[in-house]
């Protein structure tokens, strides 16, 4: 990887960053139409959409219009203009780090004495054992394309750290003495202690290959009266920095004659004691102008580190406090749950559990679970467009998993007309002589009349209701309906179809997203608020074989109510909020686990 690469991806990781959650959503929408959709997709951070980009040319070092365009419409484009003032300034030798300490010569490094595995491997291998998936996956992206083989799409395979060096390897990226492009690469995700790693292993490898360090220079010095007075002394440079000059600057070469005597009795050459990783020469003193300029530069290095050194201190410390305190919220929620559990049990001996439905059979009963993503034309509505829904299919995961928890046999339908559905309820009503109860989801488009088919027709909630009352293996059993969808008033005026209604309205239990008039909202990455909350309560196992439906029912209305999201509406952020509507003509209590109550 040359110079102006690892500047240019070092740059774009930066900038991820510092995009928040919403602005890496808001950046997928506008590159929809731009980049693969799978891909775009499975890309979790600002960094992965980056490297997209790159690979399908629309990025490049020397072409940032497209990038500068896509950065407007999160308000960070001045960050293009930093880089452009920064890749100016700065010379392809300043850019990539040298590892601190003495070269490692590449022929010789990682030969071990009497050792099976190379020191190379052994280096590799305990990288890898400390590298997350979070690290490899990013390392793995720092790398991509060139001569490293490694492509985006080729990601989800290369899963952990020694896949990424085996790649890395055979394009001669890393091999055995020469680190320097994957230290620098390790410095800019922030693993600091590997790069420690690494340099040890480098010094090691230069003792072991009768190569000087400064420590080998000292001890020589002290043992050597001639080599301290005579022989010129190998100094190396500490790591440069990207941010000032480097701490191991050189020293005047003016030296005194004089010697002092050691401990022991054995007369040497004077020896100054420094501050690691600052190389002198032994064997002599600075003159007393060049030490009082090193002295100030080194002090201006160490304040730079010690302020980088305090900022990731600060990091941690926030990080800290965020785990506490929400470990001080679950504290209090499960406070708050056994108080409700207790006050229940009580409520429960003192008047005894109100009446409820039986509810012994194993499955209960159906759950019919509809998703509908994908939208025809209507052939009467030509004007009439419903969008794709982008979170349905975790949707359909979500409910599928949640019912088959509570002991339902569940049938999963995708993208189905609005007579298909009808349908396919009214078959699984017409199958439940032997069940329980009767469940039916619904997640779809939908208005304040209905919900609609993959045709974009409408499925009228009196249609719905008129199926579960005339419903003659149901009649007295609790029938359960919960839709994700938007009850906004249709634009288009009714045709001024009816339904019929059955005769006594009872034993239906129906759960809306969203009240009466307004909408409902959805993650394309965790899918509609309604079924994630649903799924996290229902299937609670405290919960779920302790409560009545009624009672799970309103903790997912606390929760998805006390929801704020965040809407993109032409280039502007709003926040949205949405409340759980339901209602019922149980004549008495369901619960999922009564045995165990």
């Amino acid at each position: 990887m040359d110079p102006e690469t690892f500047l240019f991806r070092r740059f774009l990781y930066q900038i991820s960053n510092s995009l928040s959650q919403s602005e890496v959503s808001s950046l997928r929408f506008m590159l929809d139409n731009a980049l693969p959709r799978r891909q775009l997709e499975d890309a979790m951070s600002g960094f992965d959409i980056f490297c997209l980009m790159e690979e399908k040319n629309f990025l490049t070092p020397n072409n940032l219009q497209f990038l500068q365009e896509v950065l407007e419409t999160v308000r960070k484009s001045h960050l293009v203009e930093q880089y452009r003032a920064l890749k100016g300034s700065t010379s392809s030798s300043a850019v990539i780090k040298p590892i601190p300490g003495p070269g490692v010569n590449p022929t010789e490094a990682g030969q071990g004495q009497n050792s099976f595995i190379s020191s190379h491997k052994k280096l590799l291998g305990d990288l890898g054992g400390q590298l997350s998936a979070e690290d490899v996956h990013d390392m793995a992206l720092f790398f991509h394309g060139g001569s490293s083989s490694i492509h985006v799409k080729d990601l989800e395979k290369l899963k952990s750290a020694e896949s990424v060096f085996k790649k890395l390897e055979g394009s001669r990226t890393i091999r055995p003495g020469d680190y320097t492009i994957l230290y620098n690469v390790l410095d800019v995700i922030g693993r600091l202690d590997l790069c420690e790693l690494i340099a040890d292993h480098c010094n090691s490898q230069a003792q072991a290959s009768n190569l000087s360090s400064p420590i080998a220079a000292q001890a020589s010095n002290l043992s050597s009266p001639i080599a301290a007075q005579g022989e010129p002394q190998i100094r190396y440079p500490h790591q440069p920095s990207l941010y000032g000059p480097s701490l191991g600057s050189s020293y005047s070469s003016e030296f005194s004659s004089s010697s002092m005597e050691s401990r022991d009795g054995v007369r040497s050459g004077p020896s100054m004691v420094v501050a690691p990783g600052i190389a002198r020469p032994q064997g002599s003193l600075p003159s007393e102008p060049n030490m009082i300029d090193q002295l100030e530069s080194d002090k201006q290095n160490l304040q730079k580190q010690l302020a980088l050194a305090m900022k990731q201190v600060q990091v941690e410390q926030d990080q800290a406090l965020q785990v506490q305190l929400l470990e001080e919220q679950l504290k209090k929620k499960i406070t708050e749950v056994e108080q409700l559990r207790k006050t229940a049990h009580h409520l429960s001996g003192a008047v005894g559990r109100p009446p409820s439905y039986e509810m012994n059979r194993n499955p209960h009963g159906i759950a019919v679970v509809f998703v509908n993503k994908k939208f025809d034309k209507n052939l009467c509505d030509p004007d009439l467009e419903l969008s794709v829904r982008m979170g349905a299919d975790k949707d359909r995961a979500l409910l599928a998993e949640t019912f088959r928890a509570l002991s339902y046999e569940v049938r999963i339908f995708k993208n189905l007309t609005a007579e298909k559905m009808y349908t396919e309820i009214e078959r699984a009503m017409q199958e439940s002589d032997n069940s329980d109860s009767f469940v039916c989801c619904v997640s779809t488009h939908g208005n304040a009349t209905g919900v609609f088919g993959s045709d974009s027709v409408i499925l009228k909630w009196d249609e719905i209701q008129a199926l579960a009352t005339q419903s003659v293996p149901l009649r007295g059993k609790p029938k359960l309906f919960f839709f994700q969808s938007c009850r906004r008033p249709p634009i288009v005026k009714a045709d001024g179809s009816h339904s019929s209604h059955g005769h006594e309205d009872a034993d239906i239990y129906k759960v809306y997203a969203c009240t009466p008039n307004s909408e409902a909202f959805s993650s394309p990455e965790y899918g509609s608020w309604l079924a994630l909350s649903m799924k996290r309560y229902f299937t609670n196992p405290q919960l779920m074989h302790t409560y009545s439906l009624d009672v799970l029912t309103r903790y997912v209305c606390t929760e998805v109510s006390e929801q704020v999201g965040v809407l993109v509406e032409n280039g502007q952020e709003l926040e949205v909020q949405q409340c759980v509507h339901s209602e019922t003509t149980l004549k008495k209590s369901v619960y999922f686990f009564p045995e165990q109550i």
